[in-house]
């Protein structure tokens, strides 16, 4: 009868033992498999729950120390009464969970603690090297599926880019041949018409009011016409720049010159001493800054001021050349098409004059850039590169 309640009270021993292994490791399990939980809550839930399930629950902490992160039970302290098991991950130890008594108990099976105890601390430990695998996985899983997409956006702004060069390639193509083509077929006539008026005010000694000024105008409308002629062939025909040591003051001296300034039009020339020489075509330099400065006059109507001026950034080692305006300014609109061919702000000109200034910069390896605002005029930034290595850049 003895030998029989022994045997019966071992039995309900490891029952009461295996009850409370199976009651520690569901709760784990819940604990692992609330989606709602950030890793660090589970943590951190798990060293708080842990302890409750120990013999002596009363003096028992957790601690889990997993790559840089720890987490731990309150009053958790290293002491010589502890178990502990490896998380790993691929038979590699990512970290450790630790069961500390913070007193001495009698000798059990491993310490002071159960044979059943460190199987089940070591089944918790299988659980969270599952979960923590599980969610490397996820994490590099959406990192992956982060840059993936990011490749894709990137891939399909670069496609987007590459079809609007593209049209813009053969819009400007089809421009071009259709400038060349009306420049050609222009050229004589406006020619003839130009020789006519010089030989009608050759011939005419004193002609009357009415006819004189007949023939200023008719001269002042051919030279405008032979203005649009010769920005229709430069468009159609660009010529490679002829690179030499260039002086900034100089471009920017001969090209106010050429510009034909209206006197209600001020202009402010700042340049940097000591500026150094730099690889240019100076008489298409010269022409970008005549455009820039006919530009900003009729922008202005004829009324107001222009500042010219240019530094040397050791930083980029380039020249800088700004042309700012008090002019209206361009609409946010339209800035962003201001260097397109045949877009134009003005009701004169055709729309070629800022297109053909990004081009010849372009082909001198050089950027432009444009900021305004409406009515406060506008402020060109050119740059071009100190030295040249001989070659011209695409357009």
């Amino acid at each position: 009868m003895k030998t029989n309640n022994k045997e019966l009270h071992r039995v309900s021993i490891v029952l009461s033992e295996r009850l409370k292994e199976l009651e520690c490791l569901y709760t784990i399990m819940n604990i692992l498999n609330d989606p709602e939980k950030t890793p660090d809550n589970v943590f951190q839930q798990i060293v708080q729950r842990l302890p409750m399930f120990w013999t002596h629950s009363d003096i028992a902490s957790a601690h889990i120390s997993l790559d840089s992160m720890e987490f731990q039970s309150e009053h958790f302290n290293k002491t010589p009464w502890m178990q502990s098991a490896k998380i790993q991950i691929n038979d590699k130890t990512k970290g450790i969970i630790e069961l500390s008594y913070s007193e001495e108990r009698p000798e059990k099976h491993e310490g002071p603690f159960l044979e059943y105890e460190r199987k089940m601390l070591d089944a918790v430990s299988l659980q969270l090297s599952q979960y923590y695998h599980r969610i490397s996985i996820e994490k590099k899983l959406l990192e992956y599926m982060d840059n993936l997409q990011e490749t894709i956006e990137t891939k399909s702004s670069d496609l987007t880019e590459v079809q609007e060069k593209l049209h813009r390639h053969e819009k400007l193509a089809l421009i071009g041949q259709l400038a060349g083509g009306v420049g050609h077929d222009l050229r004589n006539p406006i020619g003839a018409i130009k020789n006519t008026v010089y030989f009608l005010n050759m011939a005419l000694e004193d002609p009357d009011p009415d006819i004189r000024e007949s023939l200023e105008i008719l001269n002042s409308e051919v030279e405008n016409a032979d203005n649009i002629l010769r920005t229709l062939l430069d468009f159609a025909r660009p010529r490679p720049p002829e690179f030499q040591k260039c002086v900034v003051q100089d471009c920017i001296d001969k090209a106010v010159q050429q510009a034909k300034i209206a006197d209600s039009v001020s202009v402010e020339i700042k340049v940097s001493e000591e500026l150094p020489e730099f690889d240019a075509d100076p008489f298409q330099i010269q022409r970008v800054l005549v455009n820039l400065i006919k530009n900003a006059q009729q922008a202005m109507q004829g009324e107001g001021g222009i500042t010219i001026s240019s530094l040397y950034s050791k930083e980029t080692d380039m020249i800088e050349i700004i042309v700012a305006d008090t002019g209206p300014g361009i609409p946010k609109d339209k800035i962003n098409t201001i260097f397109e061919p045949l877009v134009t702000t003005k009701s004169k000109g055709v729309g070629l004059g800022l297109s053909i200034v990004k081009s010849l910069i372009e082909r001198h390896n050089g950027s432009i850039d444009i900021e305004s605002e409406s009515g406060k005029g506008c402020r060109f930034l050119i740059k071009l590169p100190l030295c040249q290595n001989g070659d011209i850049a695409d357009e």
